[in-house]
């Protein structure tokens, strides 16, 4: 289940790990956390190193998977599975 810091309130701002996919007609096309695709404007965009592949696992946790070599973790959900790839790709590559 995911971890809020503190109850959220509309119009907050919110940040979302998701997969870029490909450019198409000047949008970035990224996969959601639940595995849909989405258009959004690259101004909302903030690409990181690494080239990662997330599965959802049965009760919310989240695997990452590195494509540029064989290190994979599991996470209890997908922050937790970016934050260890992110560690990983500055620590190995």
């Amino acid at each position: 289940m995911a971890r809020m810091d503190s109850e959220p309130h509309a119009g907050q701002p919110a940040v979302m790990t998701v997969t870029f996919i490909e450019d198409r007609n000047g949008r970035a096309i990224v996969r959601l956390p639940n595995g849909s695709k989405t258009t959004v404007d690259y101004g909302s965009v903030v690409l990181q190193p690494g080239t990662v592949h997330f599965v959802s696992k049965p009760g919310g946790a989240e695997e990452a998977w590195c494509q540029e070599c064989d290190w994979q973790t599991v996470g209890e959900d997908r922050r937790e599975a970016a934050a260890r790839f992110n560690d990983h790709v500055q620590q190995s590559h």
